[in-house]
């Protein structure tokens, strides 16, 4: 299964949210070390019973440019 993440660069490091999974979220010191901790977050919320709130594949990420 593919799910689409975003990742923000913060002071501590990285977080990353799952768009179409509400409330999953992980994050860690490095990006590498955070795509692993989310990977994990994402197993736990699935196994936890959770619902995706929109199909994961419908998913859209896109850069809009506001002037």
């Amino acid at each position: 299964m593919k799910v689409k993440v975003v990742f923000y660069k913060t002071v501590e490091g990285y977080s990353a949210d799952c768009v179409a999974l509400p409330g999953c979220v992980s994050e860690g010191d490095t990006l590498d070390e955070a795509i692993e901790n989310v990977k994990d977050a994402i197993q736990e919320w699935l196994a936890a019973g959770g619902v995706p709130e929109v199909a994961i594949e419908d998913v859209l990420l896109q850069e809009v440019e506001v002037p």
